[in-house]
């Protein structure tokens, strides 16, 4: 049976780590339907620090957090706060349920103006900047696009392709968030064609919101995951965190990160839940140029020292960019750390990529991007 994302996690289980007169303890929050987590039982070091580690369900996939350095009551407070907040954004940004973001959607495509649900508006004021900094090649206005290529939300099922005179009509309009007028809370769209779809980013401003609570609550050590996505606060009780970064068949690992500080780790790749028509792999990122799955990558992973949704929009950006554009698109974002590996393999590092990224793969062929050199910006 499926988890509650708003079911209280309460404690279920606390193992400790015994050598040494250095202890670590490790209590597992976890949803009663869920086993414990015991990744880090090895991980013994000097001095006693409380690592606490809690799963959920969110946006159809496993959360995972580590809490460090706070009492039991209230890392037992903040998995639970987080895994509620996660669960309203989903209801509230999603699109396979009905609720705000499908009203919203609605009533976009009137034209007439409406008073936006204010869950609606923080993501979409930084969509709008992202998406001009993008060159729009993030665009989460092309909800049109997008729902022609998802797979079925019940049966999960590829549907067949779309059409081309279908694509063209909308491309022919040309959605972009620049067609929505903001004042104040009244929302207004001068084209019928912009439909709302932020995708992995949705999950993204999840995480954000989730360590904005956690800081007010003295939280100075966390990690977030979700899925392929991360985001990390502090240190791991006076050790980097220590991330893999993955292949692009998603199956190996490439390489280790260690990172400490405020930093989001997002990755965007083919092998995230791909529709297969006919033996071909169709990526779930829409190139908004085309109306068709983008081409050219396989994976992409952005390190940002700060918040998701701006790291996790620049993906979507570079996977669409391809090798050719990618480091023009980064450094107009922002972005100073990122890796791309087209669909030869082939793997391409910005500068400040290469310096952080441990090669654990010695069959891996990587070069140092040619686009991110040209500014002196890494």
């Amino acid at each position: 049976m499926r988890a509650n994302p708003l079911h209280p996690l309460h404690p279920q289980r606390t193992r400790r780590c015994t050598r040494g007169p250095g202890k670590r303890l490790l209590t597992a929050l976890m949803l009663v339907s869920l086993a414990p987590i015991t990744l880090m039982l090895h991980g013994c070091n000097q001095g006693e620090t409380p690592v606490h580690v809690s799963q959920f369900d969110a946006f159809g996939t496993r959360v995972d957090m580590q809490l460090l350095g706070v009492s039991e009551q209230l890392a037992t407070e903040i998995a639970q706060q987080t895994a509620t907040d996660f669960g309203l954004v989903e209801y509230a940004l999603g699109l396979d349920q009905p609720g705000p973001m499908q009203r919203t959607n609605e009533l976009l495509a009137t034209t007439d103006p409406f008073a936006a649900p204010p869950s609606l508006l923080p993501l979409l004021k930084q969509s709008q900047t992202l998406a001009a900094r993008s060159g729009h090649l993030f665009n989460p206005a092309i909800g049109l696009l997008t729902q022609l290529w998802r797979p079925d939300p019940v049966t999960g099922r590829c549907e067949p392709p779309p059409d081309a005179e279908t694509i063209a009509r909308i491309l022919e309009a040309q959605p972009r968030l620049t067609d929505l007028s903001l004042n104040g809370i009244e929302l207004l769209s001068d084209n019928p064609a912009v439909k709302l779809d932020f995708g992995a980013v949705t999950r993204a401003y999840a995480t954000d919101l989730a360590i904005t609570n956690m800081r007010a609550r003295g939280m100075r050590g966390a990690m977030i995951r979700i899925g392929t996505d991360l985001r990390l606060l502090g240190d791991r009780a006076g050790q980097p965190w220590r991330i893999p970064v993955l292949r692009g068949s998603g199956g190996a690992v490439l390489g280790t990160l260690s990172l400490r500080g405020d930093t989001s780790i997002i990755t965007i790749g083919r092998f995230q839940k791909p529709c297969v028509r006919d033996g071909e792999h169709y990526p779930r990122t829409i190139d908004p140029r085309t109306g068709y799955p983008a081409k050219g990558t396989q994976m992409v992973t952005v390190v940002h020292p700060g918040d998701a949704v701006s790291a996790a929009a620049a993906a979507a950006a570079l996977f669409v960019a391809g090798p050719e554009h990618w480091g023009q698109v980064g450094k107009r974002m922002g972005i100073t750390a990122a890796l791309l590996i087209d669909e030869t393999g082939q793997i391409h590092l910005s500068p400040a990529m290469a310096r952080l990224l441990q090669i654990i793969d010695r069959n891996a062929q990587v070069s140092l991007s040619p686009a991110w050199q040209d500014s002196g910006t890494d």
